[in-house]
């Protein structure tokens, strides 16, 4: 019934696999593009989970994917490969990628607060579209990681104060030096603990604003660092010392920021950039 076995992948033997993929769903440009890039940077790791073909008519069932990355990088790689018999293909097929996908948290074991906070800095602060774990160890185990390990475990009744992008700001604002750990940990105690009277007076202004604008054209995109939230969380860290009441986004401004999370994520992880 099945033959598996594994066998290094090269373009050609991908393209010729490839011949046919008759039957599957239409092809993801974006998610081969990702894999590929993995490949390109070797970090395609062989999994149990195979390239399944037909044994006589070589009619591919599940792998396109994956081929197709093989064939965009130029790289060769080790691939599991299981072989069926024909008249089982539609069986196979109807079932086959069913399973839940494992998510970031799931695979690392790490709070979503530290996971999403830091796939948002990948995503919008770099040209990783889609971050896999390889890519995300590297931040988890940085100051980044520390800092938001700590607020994880910090409650709050403010939603605000446990958005992605907002713990994203306070992690880039301290490791980068633009405020003080100790200040940013005061500051987050206050702003999660205490009522808004107490609060920095910027504060109090940021949430009053993201508030009363909620629904009325925030830019709220996670693929962009020039999201509302992250941009004027990141200048309330930044100007709290400041008698500044009001949040004013100027384009120098959000050059500074752009270059503080740049220089942030590669002083931790250059090959992110390569």
């Amino acid at each position: 019934m099945f033959t598996t076995y594994v066998e290094k992948m090269t373009p050609e033997k991908a393209a010729k696999i490839l011949e046919g993929n008759t039957a599957n769903r239409k092809m993801r440009t974006s998610h081969v593009k990702h894999l590929a890039q993995q490949m390109g940077k070797m970090r395609w790791k062989k999994t149990p989970t195979p390239i399944v073909i037909t044994k006589r008519s070589r009619t591919l069932i599940d792998g396109q994917h994956r081929l197709q990355a093989i064939i965009m990088s130029g790289a060769s790689v080790a691939m599991t490969v299981t072989e069926i018999d024909d008249h089982l293909s539609k069986e196979i097929f109807d079932v086959i990628d069913q399973n839940k996908v494992r998510s970031l948290e799931d695979i690392t074991g790490e709070n979503s607060k530290v996971i999403k906070p830091i796939s948002y800095l990948l995503r919008a602060g770099t040209k990783i579209k889609s971050p896999t774990p390889a890519d995300m160890y590297p931040f988890i185990e940085s100051d980044i990681g520390a800092r938001l390990k700590i607020y994880a475990e910090h409650k709050s009744s403010t939603k605000l104060w446990k958005t992605t992008q907002f713990l994203a700001a306070m992690a880039v604002a301290i490791v980068s030096k633009k405020i003080s750990w100790s200040q940013a940990h005061d500051i987050f105690v206050t702003i999660t603990s205490e009522p808004i009277t107490e609060w920095p007076p910027i504060f109090a202004t940021l949430y009053c604003k993201l508030a009363e604008e909620t629904g009325r054209g925030l830019r709220r995109s996670g693929m962009t660092l020039e999201n509302d939230v992250f941009m004027r969380s990141y200048y309330a860290l930044l100007n709290v010392n400041s008698a500044a009441k009001t949040i004013r986004i100027h384009k120098s401004f959000v050059n500074e920021m752009k270059a503080d999370v740049f220089s942030t994520l590669y002083q931790i992880s250059p090959e992110t950039f390569d």
